[in-house]
């Protein structure tokens, strides 16, 4: 009767890690297909953000284009360095909207590896520009002080 308890009790232990090896597999399809979905959630709200994002520059390279026309003749030296930021700021948002999320990515990096130096001052650049952007469009009576 001792090994009919213990076969018992052995049966039960395979049964249980096979339940267990069952919910374990059904754990890992329901993470990868939640990890899947939220993937694919991501890069549509990526693809959406870099959509406005082109749509904003190729604003801003029309309303510059229009200021710099009106302004100057763009025969000046200023003229000329202001010609060709607003065509590249246009050939951002020409590119933005031609190639996928992945080849932006892809893209970005092997020029940040390439021209560091160049991608570092872009970087700042940007971010200097981004900021007396955001500086100049707060309303007149606002005024930001430090705490």
């Amino acid at each position: 009767m001792s090994g009919n308890v213990q076969e018992t009790i052995g049966d039960g232990i395979d049964e249980g890690k096979a339940h267990l090896n069952g919910l374990r597999s059904g754990a890992q399809k329901a993470a990868s297909n939640v990890a899947k979905e939220v993937k694919h959630i991501a890069r549509a709200q990526a693809e959406k953000q870099i959509d406005h994002l082109a749509d904003q520059l190729t604003a801003l390279s029309k309303a510059l284009r229009s200021a710099s026309s009106s302004v100057s003749s763009g025969k000046e030296t200023s003229g000329i360095y202001g010609e060709r930021i607003i065509d590249g700021v246009s050939q951002i948002a020409k590119s933005l909207k031609q190639h996928e999320l992945e080849q932006i990515v892809q893209d970005t990096e092997s020029y940040a590896r390439a021209r560091p130096a160049a991608y570092l001052i872009a970087a700042v650049a940007v971010g200097f520009i981004t900021a007396r952007f955001l500086k100049n469009m707060s309303p007149a009576g606002q005024t930001h002080k430090a705490a």
